[in-house]
C-alpha cells in the first residue's frame, strides 16, 4: 500500500529554492546549459565562503531529499517526525539570514563557466 505523498515538503523546498534563486540572480548567478538549475544553485551556495549560504544549501538539500522521498518512496518511516523540523527550517532561516541585501553574496560566473 502506498502512503499518500506529503505536500508540505514540496512547498517548503520550493519556498526556499525560489528565495535562494532570486538572491543568487540578484548577485549575478547564471545557469549553464546541460545541468539542472537546482543542482547548480545548491552547489554555488555550498561552495560559498559565507556560512549562511552553506547552511541554506544544507537545509535545501535536506528538504529536497525529504520531498523526493515523500513523493516517490512507497514507505517513508518517521515522516511525521521530520515535517515539523523541515517546516521550521524553511520558515525561519530565510527570514533571519536574508534581511540584508548583502546576505549570501554569490560570485558571478566567468564567461567560460556560462556555456
Amino acid at each position: 500500500m502506498r502512503l499518500r505523498n506529503e505536500p508540505r515538503f514540496s512547498r517548503a523546498y520550493y519556498f526556499v529554492y525560489h528565495l535562494a534563486l532570486k538572491r543568487a540572480e540578484q548577485n549575478g548567478f547564471q545557469t549553464r546549459a546541460g545541468e539542472a538549475t537546482h543542482s547548480q544553485l545548491w552547489r554555488t551556495y555550498s561552495g560559498s565562503p559565507d556560512v549562511d549560504c552553506n547552511k541554506l544549501a544544507q537545509i535545501a538539500q535536506r528538504l529536497n531529499e525529504n520531498r523526493r522521498r515523500a513523493d516517490y518512496d512507497d514507505l517513508f518511516p518517521r515522516i511525521g517526525d521530520l515535517i515539523a523540523g523541515s517546516l521550521t527550517d524553511a520558515r525561519t532561516f530565510p527570514l533571519s539570514s536574508f534581511n540584508s541585501p548583502r546576505a549570501c553574496q554569490i560570485r558571478k560566473a566567468s564567461a567560460s563557466e556560462r556555456v
